[in-house]
């Protein structure tokens, strides 16, 4: 199944995202070409629910933020980080779990 997703794939970022899926789909193309973007807005939502986007991966902006600092803090602060990496998670959105709560 990974193989499916992947090639061909569209990765859709901003608000351009429902531009994109519309042109993609009147395009008619031989298969279904699934479509990913990046942070679940208003926009994001409506086109996953009406079934042109097929996932959206959260961000966290506010930890995206955060977290460098903090790992810069420690790393000045004698507290060595073995990678100099911080794990920031994201969750994979579809039609079926789009709460009307999840907007970033």
């Amino acid at each position: 199944m990974l193989k499916h997703i992947i090639s061909p794939c569209a990765q859709l970022v901003n608000e351009s995202v429902a531009g994109c899926v519309e042109a993609i789909g009147s395009f008619n193309p031989p298969r279904h070409i699934p479509c990913v973007c990046h942070d679940l807005s208003k926009v994001s939502r409506r086109v996953l629910k009406s079934g042109l986007m097929d996932f959206v991966i959260t961000q966290d902006m506010y930890q995206q933020g955060y977290q460098p600092l903090m790992l810069i803090n420690d790393i000045l602060n004698g507290k060595m980080h073995e990678t100099g990496r911080s794990s920031i998670s994201a969750r994979i959105i579809c039609d079926e779990n789009a709460g009307e709560g999840d907007i970033y």
